[in-house]
């Protein structure tokens, strides 16, 4: 019922599949978690698959950045607000939770960081072609990316600090990609 009564959806077909398939992605896993988990699985893939895909990782790192930027516009306009929470480590009645939170901020932030992160890897792409070893850089931006939606996300100190280490790693790696 979701898509047909969607606003945005009614003029153009195209952008009613995108959203139910949006949708119905939130319905298996909190999105804010494929938001996490999108940039860090094609960072492991593209540092696994290696040269290989040094042609097409600019191409699947900007799919994959436009996918999170949809997915945080479908957030803002929904305001699909809420949090994921795991119980990660318990130290005797004392318990640890790794929770993830989404808000108006947070998702307006998303957005902004998704737009950044795509204009970053659209230009790379055409202005390093001759790289050879492309796929690392690409990879190295989602880490980047990754991190970031990490920080955002994230709602306890231990967890923004390990996000934040995560970006202090990924800068050292791109900064050190041409030396």
């Amino acid at each position: 019922m979701w898509p047909e009564k969607h606003p945005i959806c009614i003029n153009c077909f195209k952008i009613q599949h995108i959203c139910t398939f949006i949708y119905l992605l939130s319905r298996l896993m909190p999105y804010y978690l494929l938001i996490l988990l999108v940039p860090f699985g094609l960072f492991v893939g593209l540092w696994a698959s290696g040269k290989r895909t040094n042609r097409h990782s600019g191409l699947a790192a900007a799919l994959a950045t436009a996918f999170g930027l949809g997915i945080s516009l479908f957030a803002v306009y929904e305001r699909a607000y809420g949090s994921y929470s795991w119980e990660w480590a318990t130290f005797g009645s004392k318990a640890l939770y790794f929770t993830l939170q989404v808000d108006a901020l947070t998702a307006v932030l998303l957005v902004m960081v998704h737009l950044v992160a795509l204009l970053v890897q659209l230009y790379s792409r055409d202005y390093m072609p001759h790289e050879a070893n492309l796929y690392r850089y690409f990879a190295f931006i989602q880490l980047f990316l990754f991190s970031m939606v990490g920080i955002l996300l994230s709602r306890s100190l231990l967890v923004m600090y390990i996000f934040w280490e995560l970006v202090g790693v990924s800068s050292y790696l791109l900064i050190g990609f041409w030396l």
